[in-house]
C-alpha cells in the first residue's frame, strides 16, 4: 500500500474532477451535434470556385429546397503525385492552363462543386482537449469510402464523379480524353474537366436537352466534315 499525504490526495482528487469536467463537456458537444474537429476547408488552388463537402453536398437539412444542380465530386488525396499534378493545372502555369480554368471556373457555377480529400482541413495542431477527448466529426464513411463515389468500384486518386442534384451517382460521364479504359474517372487536367462538365449540362438528368455526348459528337463530326 503507499502512503498519500493529505496534499498529495488533493491534487489526484482535482486532476480527477478535471478529467472528469472535461469528458463532460466532450459529451454534451457529441450529444448536441457540436464538432470539436476543426474547420472544413478544400485543399485546392485557383480561386473563384465554390467548393464544398460531400456531407454538406447530399444533406438535406437545410430547411430549404436542396439545390437543382448536378454534383461534381473531385476525389483527391495530399501525399498523391498524380494530385498534385492535376491540381497544378489550376494554377494557370501555361497560356491554355489558364482558358483552360476560366472555363471551368465559369462551368462552376452550374454545379455543387466537392471536394473531397484528406487534406482538406485548416492548417493547425489539435487542442489538448481535442487530442484527449476526440469528437467524431461525422458518422459513417468517409467521402473516399462511400460507394456513391466509387462507380465501378473506383478506388483510385485522382477522380472526378458526377452525381445528380440528389446525390445518384451517374457512372456513365467519364473522361471525354480518357489515357486508358481502366480508369475512366481519371483526370489528368483542368481541360479535360471542363469537357466532361459541358457534356454533362446537355443531359437530361442535369437539366439539359438531352443530347448530350451524342449531340457534341455530331457537332465534331459536323465541323470536318463541312
Amino acid at each position: 500500500f503507499f502512503h498519500l499525504g493529505a496534499a498529495n490526495m488533493a491534487r489526484l482528487s482535482l486532476v480527477a474532477l478535471l478529467c472528469t469536467a472535461a469528458a463532460g463537456a466532450a459529451a454534451a458537444a457529441a450529444a448536441s451535434g457540436h464538432s470539436q474537429e476543426k474547420p472544413w476547408v478544400p485543399n485546392l488552388p485557383g480561386g473563384g470556385v465554390e467548393w464544398t463537402s460531400f456531407a454538406n453536398a447530399t444533406r438535406q437539412d437545410y430547411g430549404a429546397a436542396p439545390s437543382d444542380r448536378p454534383i461534381l465530386a473531385l476525389l483527391h488525396r495530399g501525399f498523391c503525385g498524380a494530385c498534385k499534378a492535376l491540381k497544378a493545372s489550376f494554377e494557370g502555369a501555361t497560356q491554355q492552363s489558364r482558358v483552360d480554368y476560366a472555363r471551368f471556373r465559369r462551368l462552376s457555377e452550374s454545379f455543387t462543386m466537392v471536394s473531397a480529400s484528406d487534406a482538406d482541413d485548416a492548417p493547425g495542431p489539435l487542442t489538448r482537449a481535442q487530442a484527449l477527448f476526440p469528437v467524431p466529426a461525422r458518422a459513417g464513411a468517409l467521402p473516399h469510402e462511400d460507394a456513391r463515389l466509387q462507380p465501378q468500384g473506383a478506388n483510385y486518386v485522382p477522380r472526378v464523379v458526377f452525381l445528380a442534384a440528389d446525390g445518384t451517382p451517374r457512372p456513365e460521364v467519364v473522361n471525354p480524353r480518357g489515357i486508358t479504359p481502366q480508369f475512366p474517372y481519371f483526370y489528368t487536367e483542368v481541360g479535360q474537366i471542363a469537357d466532361a462538365m459541358e457534356a454533362v449540362l446537355g443531359l437530361a438528368w442535369a437539366g439539359g436537352s438531352g443530347g448530350g455526348c451524342a449531340e457534341r459528337a455530331e457537332m465534331k463530326e459536323d465541323k470536318y466534315t463541312d
